[in-house]
C-alpha cells in the first residue's frame, strides 16, 4: 500500500488525518520543523520544508499531503518526478496557482491535485454536481459558514486574518452579501472571501459559467457582523498587518457556539434567476477537512492523464458524503433555493 507523507502534519487537521488513515494500515510519515513528541506513533522527519537544499525520498504511488504553505516548490517537483500524487490543501490563491504552475512544468508521471478540503474541496464537488445537472448555469455563488464552537489551528486562524485585508468592503450591506444556509431560517450576512476555487472554477467552466463568487461567514452571525463593521471602517489592512496578534487573542479566548460547517452553492441562469442549488451541513471543519483529504488519499479512481488535476478528478460528491456521515453523523445534503430539485440531493 502506498505511503502517505504529511508535510506539516503537526496541526489539528494533521492529527485528525492520522487518526483516520492509520486504520488503513498505511505507512504514515510526518514532516515538519518540530521534533516528534513521545506520543507520536509514526515515522517522523524533522525538516524545514522551506529550505532550498532539503530533500525527501518519495516513491511511485506515494500520497504527499501538503498541509502547510511553507513547502517549497522543489518538493512538489520531486514528488511528481518520483511518480507520487501531490495533494494540495491550501485555499490561498497565489500559493495554489504558483504550485499549479510549477506542477505543469515538472517531469515524471506523478499528479498534482489541488482544492482538497472543505473550501476549496467540498465546495468544488458541490458546484460540479450542480453544473452537471443544470447546464444552463451562468453564475455560481458559494458560501461557507464556520461555527466557532471549536478553535481552528494557529495556521488556519492566522490565514483567516491575513486574508481579511483582501476583502473589498464596497457594498457589504447589499443583499448580495447575505445567503441562507438553512431552509427554515432567514439569510445571514457573509463576507466576499478570496477562496482559490473562485479562480479555478471560473477557469474550468468558462465561458459557459460567467461568474463564480465565494463567501465566508462565521457562526454565531454577530461575529460576521462585527467583522463587516470593521471592514467598512477600513480596518481590513490592519487585520492583515496584525494577523499574528489577532490569532493569539482569538485562540486565547473561549470557543462559543456550535462546532459545525455549512456550505451553500447556488446556481443562476443568464437572467440571474436562481435555478438550483445544494446545502450541506456537517461537523467541525478540521474533522471534515481531514475526511475529504482521506477520501482523496484512498481514491481508487484511475489517475488522470494530466499532470495537473483537482479534487473532482479523484472523488465524487456521492462518494464523500458517506465518509462525512461516518465521521460527522449529523451530515446532511439537501437541495436549496427557489430552484429546488430533488435530483440534486
Amino acid at each position: 500500500m502506498a505511503r502517505v507523507w504529511l508535510l506539516g502534519g503537526n496541526g489539528n487537521v494533521g492529527a485528525e488525518l492520522i487518526r483516520q488513515l492509520e486504520t488503513d494500515g498505511r505507512d504514515i510519515i510526518t514532516v515538519s520543523r518540530r521534533a516528534a513528541d513521545d506520543t507520536h506513533r509514526h515515522q517522523h522527519v524533522q525538516m524545514d520544508l522551506s529550505a532550498p537544499n532539503s530533500a525527501l525520498s518519495f516513491g511511485v504511488g506515494d500520497r504527499v499531503v501538503n498541509l502547510t504553505e511553507a513547502t517549497a516548490q522543489h518538493f512538489l517537483s520531486a514528488a511528481l518526478e518520483a511518480g507520487a500524487v501531490f495533494i494540495e490543501t491550501s485555499a490561498t490563491e497565489n500559493y495554489v496557482l504558483g504550485m499549479r504552475d510549477a506542477a505543469s512544468t515538472a517531469g515524471g508521471h506523478g499528479c498534482f491535485v489541488s482544492c482538497v478540503g472543505v473550501a476549496p474541496g467540498l465546495t468544488n464537488l458541490m458546484a460540479h454536481h450542480v453544473l452537471l445537472r443544470r447546464p444552463d448555469t451562468r453564475h455560481l455563488s458559494i458560501a461557507v459558514e464556520l461555527g466557532l464552537g471549536a478553535h481552528a489551528g494557529p495556521a488556519a486562524t492566522r490565514w483567516f486574518f491575513e486574508n481579511l485585508g483582501a476583502i473589498d468592503a464596497t457594498g457589504l450591506d447589499r443583499n448580495a452579501y447575505h445567503m441562507s444556509f438553512t431552509s427554515d431560517r432567514p439569510s445571514v450576512p457573509v463576507l466576499p472571501f478570496p477562496f482559490v476555487e473562485e479562480r479555478i472554477l471560473t477557469e474550468a467552466y468558462a465561458p459557459k459559467v460567467e461568474t463564480v463568487r465565494t463567501h465566508l461567514a462565521l457562526s454565531p452571525s454577530w461575529v460576521t457582523r462585527i467583522l463587516r463593521m470593521g471592514l467598512k471602517l477600513g480596518l481590513g489592512p490592519g487585520f492583515t498587518r496584525h494577523a499574528g496578534a489577532m490569532t493569539r487573542i482569538m485562540l486565547s479566548g473561549p470557543a462559543f457556539g456550535r462546532a459545525t460547517t455549512r456550505i451553500v452553492v447556488q446556481a443562476s441562469d443568464g437572467s440571474a434567476r436562481e435555478t438550483a442549488g445544494l446545502r450541506l451541513f456537517t461537523g467541525e471543519q478540521g474533522r471534515a477537512t481531514a475526511t475529504i483529504i482521506a477520501a482523496v488519499v484512498r481514491s481508487r479512481r484511475p489517475q488522470p492523464a494530466s499532470l495537473v488535476s483537482t479534487i473532482v478528478d479523484w472523488v465524487t460528491l456521492e462518494a464523500v458524503i458517506p465518509a462525512l456521515e461516518a465521521e460527522c453523523p449529523d451530515t446532511l445534503l439537501t437541495p436549496s433555493g427557489r430552484g429546488d430539485d430533488p435530483a440534486l440531493s
